[in-house]
């Protein structure tokens, strides 16, 4: 189901995404990406090829040899970097919570061959290679701000993004140049978030066209609206 969503995700492109990328071990290709305005992946260990062969998903598993059952990360992560859309946003890291630049995909996913392995490839606009340090005391609830695989989709995009701009405040100019936009949502305990602080983060939201809507079911049992009154959260 999550893997739906997110393949439906990158295909419509009116939503911007924001993915996480390892530019190699303890990210040792870093240096060279940047300076060269793109990312590659490697997949030495996957028989597999230019992965424009691969119309769907179900394509791309049965090539590789695994079952639907069995699902290596390095799937997941060589199929989120085929479907991303120009545009999308990447943060190039290092471990779980180091940010090592953040750029923007540039072209589609074409494939050259490399003794290195890393044949997979897409254009990025890195914006800037300036580092920043996630501590957990940063934000409430997350001990590391990234997945450990090695391309996927991250959470907190706004919030790292703040992040930058309260950092490095030159990047406030060069970010809202590139439409990099996205704030982070309160993140507070719920109960304790002002209505109006939340009405005008949703206002925000819109305007800048940066609001999804989403689908819940809950159990009536669990969790009804008709429990809650006027002006809670």
């Amino acid at each position: 189901m999550i893997f739906e969503d997110m393949k439906s995700r990158c295909s419509h492109n009116e939503l911007r995404s924001y993915y996480k990328y390892t530019p190699g071990k303890q990210a040792a290709e870093w240096d060279h990406f940047y300076e060269e305005g793109y990312m590659a992946l490697t997949s030495l260990s996957l028989p597999l090829g230019d992965l424009t062969r691969y119309a769907t998903w179900e394509e791309l598993l049965k090539a590789s040899g695994f079952t639907a059952a069995q699902v290596p990360g390095e799937i997941w992560s060589l199929w989120f970097f085929k479907n991303a859309n120009i545009g999308d946003v990447v943060f190039a890291t290092r471990g779980v919570n180091t940010c090592m630049g953040v750029g923007i995909i540039e072209s589609s996913y074409y494939y050259e061959p490399a003794m290195d392995g890393y044949c997979h490839h897409r254009k990025v606009k890195w914006l800037t290679n300036r580092s920043y340090h996630f501590l957990s005391s940063t934000l409430k609830g997350r001990k590391t701000l990234f997945r450990s695989d090695i391309f996927g989709p991250v959470k907190e995009s706004g919030f790292l993004l703040n992040q930058y701009k309260e950092l490095y405040g030159d990047l406030k100019e060069t970010f809202q140049v590139s439409g990099l936009t996205a704030k982070s949502l309160y993140t507070g305990k719920m109960e304790e978030a002002p209505a109006a602080k939340v009405a005008e983060i949703v206002m925000e939201y819109e305007r800048e066209g940066n609001l999804s809507f989403w689908w819940l079911n809950a159990n009536p049992k669990i969790w009804s609206i008709s429990g809650c009154h006027e002006g809670q959260i």
